[in-house]
């Protein structure tokens, strides 16, 4: 059984689709479904976000949000979290990002990498799944 849970298309018209369940990231291009990335760094992968010619998505088995090259399918690590389900990605447009988990906790994640903890509702049973960032008015 596969699910979808993110879907992204670049800027050729290529169309991304992570299935966490099957650790497998697919691309649509010319009519026809690939699997486009497996293997040991794709487990459980979900959100993504293509930005500067690089998909980024949340890695959940391992806690990492990671970024691939979309022409060599190099793939790096940005930020690592503590445990928890990586569901949401917005850019802020200055390299840095916005990222959360889905157990209610909402990340700042600086183009070096580092990761500070901008909300926590966990301990209040509210999640945050994906979710909109308005640049114009910095509200989330």
């Amino acid at each position: 059984m596969s699910y979808i849970l993110s879907i992204w298309l670049d800027d050729k018209g290529r169309v991304y689709v992570s299935d966490s369940r099957n650790n497998i990231i697919w691309r649509y291009e010319d009519g026809r479904i690939k699997e486009w990335l497996k293997g040991k760094d794709i487990e459980d992968p979900n959100t993504m976000r293509i930005i500067n010619n690089e998909l980024y998505f949340g890695n959940s088995a391992d806690q990492c949000l990671k970024k691939v090259k979309l022409e060599t399918k190099e793939i790096s690590i940005i930020a690592e979290f503590g445990p928890g389900f990586i569901d949401g990605i917005r850019s802020l447009g200055d390299g840095n990002l916005l990222v959360s988990q889905w157990q209610g906790r909402l990340y700042l994640v600086t183009t070096e990498g580092k990761v500070t903890k901008l909300l926590d509702l966990s301990n209040q049973n509210i999640y945050i799944a994906d979710f909109e960032y308005i640049p114009a008015k910095k509200m989330i």
